[in-house]
């Protein structure tokens, strides 16, 4: 609460001495369910005087009391200073008002404060009862020991597997011989110079043999010279298997460090899609004692812990390949909070820890010249989860030149979460090694050394005539605040050894957000010479982006502007750049603009692009420096085929993806498959992974596309049943996509009912309604609960119970607390479209 509100509320009490005297009491002080402790008291006529260090004790709120009497706490959120003197003041945030009689009192070394003030400074609602002699915080949610308590549960349920409820259906299948069929193609068609230099692409996707098949044609060169390049090729992948998981053979890559285009067979143990998560790995802070901490990764908790007696924590944080910016939430022992960032990168050389990996590869080279054939052994081990090693062997055979052959090993080791090294030696070609600090994500800086091999004839992995590459680059948000959000420098440092001279390249930039502004400025510097920097250079631009300015109306609230100049030496212009861009609507746009160079006319273009569900269709007009006029037409798209004989149009490209089609429906005779008199539902929110799809008037759906051999989260978003009674069988299916087909999915959907009841407590003389207990609902089938709370009245109430036999009891944990029993309540949910009505239950606390 504000402290000025607090203040306003403390100076609405009486004024007089209207206060009846104060008489001791002991009451039981309850911090709703977390909490409860009996306390000696003081009742000043209806109102009751609380012992002010046992409550700030209970409620976890920090606060210490002085030789002389005085308490001094700090209330959270805020960081408000509280102080109140044996004298008779208090203090919030250095406002003193004088408590009057009855508000306040100094007995045997404690110090006693009227509820309602207390209830005014941290804002929580006391209820009292002077028949059961208890006072009871009503919201303890807003208490350090609630907020802890709501951490913990939120934190134990959002780190449950999945994403949608709770994954508790599986789908297993058996893809036919061949199945599904995918056509991706693209045109680029010009009028100038004229159509045989255009250009076409077809692609054939199938589910064949289990595995992947996809052939493809392109033109190589203009039309008129009928060269194409063909391409084919079948992957077989097998995630379970240990030691083949993949197997390709036909067009592709060459395995190991340094891929290339070949045509033969591949075998590997590797998994063909590796899981986001790679492991656990530590990250350590000291906070102090008391304290607690989250972890949070793209606003989305990972991990939870508390610190140790010694005030330290090592929090095993799931990491991924890729960039881990993780960002820490920690809570101390009296509601204080702090922030701070921490971030490791995981470079995709890394597996985890213990494992062995190997592939080889081998078959004619394709578009790598002089080359016959080429062939690879790649061998890699995890041998801790930040040290990764490998080794192997690049070979190359040539007709008329001598071969090659490079064996090499190298190693990536996570010296810290901050500190990354790699090393690369690689046999007559290259020697390498990298170092980058990355503390968190406002600083990152990389440094690279490289070392080429000299006298190799016409070299396939070094650039010819190339000595040495040296790159340092930094990024940095020097900033906090919201000038730090805002606020990004980058710089980088490249130096480039030949056989003749040393190129240096140096530059340094920036970004500043200001609204739907976007400012860029750059300034490089090159220089090049024999040995040292005999000529330089020195050049600077800015950029900038505007984004649609909303306050604007029609045509000029939705245009993005995007600009640029670049100066050499002081003033001289060298390019200039702009360009608007205006959405005509939700899937097409236009942009206009022209650039120009120095020495040259300006060159103006105009864009027409269609980014439609079904195809991708872009028309562009330039005008030359020259003056001439030349327009490209380019259409690209997909033609997927499902087992239920339907054709989708897709922009795509769509080859080695996957996808999920099927139905939603009513299943009432509960079997798990849609049966041709069951109701199909329309307009049900289907949704797959990161994607969602609402079903069509026949209760159909279709989602493309979805990374194959990636497992995925199949769910309906139940707030879109047209009844609120209806459940989904399975709170989520997983499955796993596979290549150029749709998998197919029906997902079936129960008529629920709805229950209501109470909980009483009865005693020798009465009946009593409890309020704020937890009723377990368990289905006998499947042995599924839930839990839901009576409400003040002692009554409950919940909504989609799914069909079949249920029970219904006190929570075991509370009859333990009260010292009481309770036996179980059976009812039969039955499967009726329209819903079920189950009420009148009632379960009695002896």
């Amino acid at each position: 609460m504000n402290p000025i509100a607090a203040l306003v509320i403390l100076a609405a009490m009486p004024a007089g001495g209207q206060y009846a005297p104060s008489e001791p009491v002991l009451m039981e002080l309850r911090l709703g369910r977390l909490a409860s402790q009996t306390v000696p008291a003081y009742r000043s006529g209806d109102a009751v005087l609380l012992p002010i260090m046992p409550f700030f004790s209970l409620a976890e709120l920090r606060a210490e009391r002085s030789p002389d009497g005085v308490i001094r706490a700090v209330l959270q959120p805020g960081n408000r200073r509280l102080i109140i003197d044996p004298a008779g003041t208090l203090e919030i945030d250095g406002e003193i008002r004088r408590l009057l009689p009855g508000e306040f009192l100094a007995e045997d070394g404690e110090l006693f404060l009227n509820c309602t003030l207390l209830a005014a400074m941290i804002g929580v609602r006391f209820e009292l009862s002077w028949a059961d002699l208890e006072i009871t915080i009503a919201d303890p949610e807003k208490l350090p020991i609630g907020r802890r308590q709501r951490r913990a549960q939120a934190a134990a349920a959002r780190l449950q597997p999945g994403q949608v409820g709770y994954v508790d259906g599986r789908l297993e299948e058996r893809p036919s011989t061949i199945d599904g069929l995918i056509t991706d193609y693209s045109f680029l068609v010009p009028t100038r110079p004229g159509p045989k230099d255009g250009a076409y692409s077809f692609t054939l996707g199938l589910a064949a043999l289990k595995g992947d098949f996809v052939a493809s044609i392109q033109n190589e060169g203009p039309l008129d010279n009928g060269h194409a390049r063909v391409d084919a090729s079948w992957t077989g992948v097998w995630q379970d298997q240990r030691w083949l998981a993949q197997l390709r053979l036909g067009d592709g890559y060459a395995t190991g460090p340094r891929t290339r285009s070949v045509r033969g067979v591949t075998v590997s143990n590797a998994p063909f899609r590796r899981p986001a998560i790679l492991g656990q790995l530590p990250f350590v802070e000291t906070l102090g004692p008391g304290w607690e901490l989250e972890a949070y990764r793209g606003g989305r908790l990972i991990a939870f812990d508390s610190v140790n007696a010694l005030g330290q924590f090592t929090l095993d944080v799931p990491i991924q390949y890729g960039e881990n910016p993780v960002d820490f939430i920690a809570y101390g022992p009296f509601g204080e909070v702090r922030q701070f960032n921490r971030t490791y990168r995981v470079s995709a050389e890394v597996i985890p820890a213990g494992r062995f990996e190997y592939a080889v590869s081998a078959g004619a080279c394709r578009g790598v010249a002089p080359c016959d054939a080429t062939g690879n052994v790649d061998l890699r081990v995890g041998i801790t989860p930040r040290i990764t090693a490998y080794a192997g062997y690049d070979g190359f055979w040539r007709d008329t030149l001598s071969d090659l052959s490079h064996p090499y090993l190298g190693l990536v080791a996570g010296i810290t979460n901050s500190f990354v090294a790699e090393a690369e030696l690689a046999g007559g070609a290259i020697a390498r090694g990298q170092v980058r600090y990355e503390p968190s994500n406002r600083l990152l800086l990389s440094l690279e050394a490289t070392r080429y091999a000299r006298d190799v004839e016409a070299p396939i992995l070094t650039i010819p005539g190339r000595r040495g590459q040296f790159t340092f680059y930094g990024i940095a948000r020097p900033f906090t605040g919201a000038l730090g959000n805002r606020l990004v420098l980058d710089a980088s440092v490249d130096r480039i050894l030949t056989a003749t001279e040393g190129q240096t390249t140096a530059r340094l930039g920036g970004s500043y957000q200001s609204g739907q502004l976007r400012l860029m400025p750059t300034l490089r510097w090159e220089a090049s010479g024999p040995s040292g920097p005999s000529s330089s250079r020195l050049g600077w631009g800015m950029n900038a982006i505007l984004l649609p300015v909303s306050p604007l109306r029609g045509w000029a609230g939705q245009i993005t502007t995007r600009a640029g100049i670049d100066f050499e030496g002081a003033f001289e212009a060298r390019s200039a750049n702009l360009f608007l861009s205006r959405p005509l609507s939700r899937w097409i746009r236009m942009e206009l603009g022209g650039s120009w160079f120095r020495g040259q006319r300006a060159g103006m273009m105009a864009l027409f692009a269609a980014d439609l569900p079904q195809a991708r269709v872009h028309s562009t007009i330039e005008r030359a420096p020259d003056g001439s006029l030349a327009a490209r037409q380019f259409i690209q798209g997909s033609v997927l085929y499902d087992r239920a004989g339907h054709v989708v149009l897709n922009a795509g490209p769509s080859a080695h993806q996957g996808g999920v089609s099927g139905k939603v429906f009513l299943d009432r005779n509960q079997n798990g498959r849609f049966d041709p008199d069951e109701q199909l539902l329309r307009d049900v929110e289907v949704m797959v992974g990161l994607f969602s799809q609402r079903t069509n008037a026949n209760g159909e759906f279709r989602i493309w596309p979805l990374a194959a051999y990636d497992p995925v989260i199949a769910a309906v978003d139940t707030a879109t049943l047209a009844s609120p009674l209806w459940l989904p069988t399975y709170g989520g299916i997983e499955l796993m996509p596979t290549p150029n087909r749709f998998t197919p999915l029906n997902i079936p959907v129960l008529p629920g009912a709805v229950i209501e009841g109470t909980v009483r407590r009865i005693t020798d003389t009465d009946t009593v309604a409890v309020a704020g207990a937890d009723v377990i609902l368990r289905h006998l089938a499947s042995g599924r609960s839930r839990r839901i709370r009576t409400f003040s009245d002692g009554s409950f109430y919940a909504m989609s119970i799914r069909p079949g036999e249920w029970t219904a009891e006190v929570d075991p944990e509370v009859l333990a607390r009260l010292g009481r029993r309770s036996g179980p309540v059976g009812f039969t949910v039955g499967a009726d479209e329209a819903g079920t009505s189950i009420s009148g239950l009632e379960l009695r606390i002896r």
